[in-house]
């Protein structure tokens, strides 16, 4: 998906944030318009909110695309992809950490200027 986005689109430049852990793994996407920057393998949840957003800043870019949670502050445009909200009907598929982790979503997905529902 990213590789054929950034074909498309070769005047623009795209940022993938990973997970350090995931250093080793081979993208194939050297000499294109496609970057990899990593973050310290913390909770998601503080990577996203925390760390990318002054990543971003340094890097100036326009808007970020992230799953479950916005990053918080930044002055770019947020995209929040939710692939699934079963937990607000059912909680109790989850544990309770699960169910703490997973109420931050929607009060923390207000904060993104767009929401990708996929369920």
């Amino acid at each position: 998906m990213v590789r054929r986005l950034a074909a498309g689109h070769p005047e623009d430049e795209y940022f993938l944030f990973l997970s350090r852990r995931d250093r080793g793994l081979s993208l194939a996407l050297e000499g294109t318009n496609v970057h990899a920057i990593y973050l310290p393998a913390a909770i998601g949840l503080l990577s996203v909110c925390l760390l990318l957003p002054w990543k971003a800043a340094g890097l100036g870019l326009d808007a970020s695309l992230t799953f479950h949670f916005p990053p918080l502050g930044g002055g770019f445009r947020k995209v929040v992809w939710i692939d699934d909200v079963i937990f607000l009907e059912h909680p109790e598929f989850f544990t309770w950490r699960e169910n703490l982790y997973l109420r931050l979503l929607r009060p923390l997905a207000r904060r993104a200027g767009h929401i990708c529902p996929l369920s």
